[in-house]
């Protein structure tokens, strides 16, 4: 790999064997309109990207818990389409949608949606193309997709984004294209990418912590086994197997150090003074973790992880969802749902009504019928 494309991470602690790797995508220069711009070293930044992701608790703390938030909110489509109540033959319903589009929305900073007309040129079906199995040229408007980038020998689809105005009669499919590289770039800018090196740090020290259990920890022993000149190499690897076997490992934690010496002195068994770097470890994952909920403008405790200070704060909670919800959700939200007005030609082709939505809606509702009521025991007075 190039050294300019990757960024390597290595901790001494962790098998060797492990590298972490962090997908970085760099523009490339691409003068042909006419064929799609590569996605990252090999054309395969999204699959690396997605790989990282999924090894991080917390990043896929909050991508799993913002779909589900996403879940609990009444979405309707205000058109219907010829399989209502879904919105394509797959049986998807329009939070199927949403929902595909929100995920790919944060991972990638793009979505695709497949917009599908029947013969009556009326819109039939609308169907989500995860963003990974796609790829655009220069001008975003070709689309070319594919399942199987990694395979050198399979073939794209082509596709024309989507513009009814430019629709050939026999065209009944274009895709949707929303990115928001803007004019800086082709492909959309994930929300996770300020914070890829403490994702990959993270799942680095995860490792370490895995290998430590299964190697017995850091070594705290130091056995020297006296007269044993005599010993082949095979015989020394049996007698350190057989003691690795007996003590060593996540239900033995007592690594050791063995030292074969030509002394006629007793066997003896030392103990190793360790050093902190369970310690070290644990203020790298608090640090990472610090830094992957600040760039998604959120914090632990809205996803399950209570603060050391005040542990399950119901007004803590309330006031990090609402500025999480302000920060990152809404953007999210909005631009799915312009979309789908720009798809329809209608100013309100969605609605979404979340929860707080719900409970400011029921307060004004009382409100007025307090109003109501003061109201009508005014007119009863005056008369």
């Amino acid at each position: 790999m190039n050294s300019n494309s990757k960024t390597i991470m290595k901790f001494g602690d962790v098998s060797p064997d492990y590298v972490i790797q962090v997908p970085y995508y760099k523009e490339p220069q691409v003068r042909n309109e006419d064929v799609y711009v590569p996605f990252g070293e090999a054309n395969l930044f999204p699959n690396e990207l997605i790989e990282l992701i999924e090894q991080s608790v917390s990043a896929t703390a909050i991508l799993n818990g913002t779909m589900e938030m996403i879940k609990n909110y009444e979405i309707t489509l205000n058109t219907k389409l010829p399989n209502y109540p879904y919105v394509n033959n797959d049986n998807d319903t329009i939070l199927d949608l949403v929902t595909h589009c929100a995920y790919d929305y944060f991972v990638f900073g793009e979505f695709f949606i497949q917009v599908i007309w029947n013969r009556l040129n009326k819109i039939s079906e609308l169907i989500h193309i995860p963003a990974e199995m796609v790829r655009m040229n220069l001008n975003r408007d070709k689309v070319y997709f594919n399942r199987f980038w990694t395979k050198f020998t399979s073939n794209n689809i082509e596709y024309n984004a989507f513009n009814p105005a430019q629709r050939k009669i026999d065209e009944y499919s274009q895709v949707y294209v929303y990115s928001n590289g803007g004019h800086r770039r082709t492909y959309g800018l994930s929300s996770f990418s300020g914070c890829l090196n403490d994702i990959a740090a993270e799942v680095s020290a995860s490792y370490y912590v895995k290998n430590s259990l299964d190697s017995g920890l850091a070594s705290r022993f130091i056995i020297s086994l006296p007269n044993s000149a005599n010993l082949t190499d095979d015989e020394k690897q049996d007698i350190e197997d057989s003691i690795r076997e007996k003590f060593c490992g996540s239900k033995n934690a007592g690594a050791f150090m063995l030292y074969f010496n030509n002394d006629d002195s007793d066997l003896t068994v030392s103990k190793v003074d360790t050093d902190d770097s369970h310690e070290r470890f644990k203020t790298i994952m608090e640090f990472t973790q610090s830094r992957i909920f600040t760039c998604l403008h959120t914090t632990p405790n809205l996803f399950g992880s209570p603060t050391q200070t005040t542990g399950f704060n119901t007004q803590e909670y309330q006031d990090a969802y609402n500025l999480y919800y302000k920060m990152t959700m809404a953007p999210c939200l909005n631009t799915i749902s312009q979309a789908l007005n720009n798809i329809f030609g209608m100013d309100d082709a969605l609605t979404i009504e979340t929860e707080s939505k719900k409970q400011d809606d029921l307060i004004n509702e009382d409100e007025s019928k307090q109003d109501d009521i003061t109201t009508a025991q005014k007119e009863t007075i005056e008369q």
